[in-house]
């Protein structure tokens, strides 16, 4: 699968001083017809929305962790299916990413065919993998190992790997951290304070953010 980001625009954070309020949002457009034969789709997005759920928890509980106490977090993640028509291969991505586009917070999922699980990052907006093996990564063994699904998202909302790419072991920078290579990767919520604590986001802040290629994690 790519995650494509064309325009640099990955989510949004709003904050209600007055009302005490907090709502994440995000838009994911894919098309269920672009997988061939043999693949349940229900099966993926279910690996996908599985992922997208813990985020939301992790989310919530990173603003309490920043002295959010006391307000109301809201995240909404939501899957939009694009009409690729009769539209194929480069076509119908094509077609998908300029729906992502349209969407100030739009995002796309697309599938390519790969016999490597691994997923790779390019430019810091561009995640491939095979869409059925980082589904089941998270749906299947989500608990224990791998988390592919978890840690693709973790880039669409700003996060950068935290593994050395000079070092052939790719040794972690964090233990347990979500984005880094090695199993366990498990705890989102430090790596989400991350980019709360980048773009200066504190209970005196009343504003609306948008995470993108520009306004992510330091290195």
């Amino acid at each position: 699968m790519k995650y494509i980001d064309p325009s640099g625009k990955d989510l949004e954070i709003s904050i209600d001083k007055e009302n005490k309020t907090i709502l994440v949002r995000a838009n994911f457009y894919y098309n269920s017809s672009q997988l061939e034969q043999g693949y349940d789709f229900n099966t993926i997005k279910m690996g996908f929305q599985n992922a997208m759920n813990t985020w939301s928890e992790n989310i919530k509980t990173a603003f309490d962790n920043m002295q959010f106490e006391g307000f109301s977090v809201n995240v909404q993640f939501e899957w939009k299916e694009v009409d690729i028509k009769d539209a194929t291969g480069v076509e119908a991505i094509n077609i998908i990413k300029a729906a992502a586009e349209a969407d100030p917070i739009g995002n796309s999922i697309v599938h390519v065919e790969e016999t490597n699980p691994r997923s790779e990052v390019k430019g810091s907006k561009h995640l491939k993998a095979n869409m059925w093996q980082a589904a089941a990564d998270s749906y299947l063994y989500f608990e224990t190992d791998g988390n592919t699904a978890m840690h693709e998202l973790g880039h669409f909302f700003g996060l950068r790997d935290r593994y050395d790419p000079t070092n052939p072991e790719h040794a972690s920078y964090i233990e347990g951290d979500l984005m880094t290579k090695n199993p366990p990767r498990e705890n989102a919520v430090k790596p989400f304070m991350r980019i709360i604590d980048y773009n200066n986001l504190t209970p005196e802040t009343s504003k609306t953010i948008s995470i993108n290629k520009n306004n992510r994690e330091p290195k």
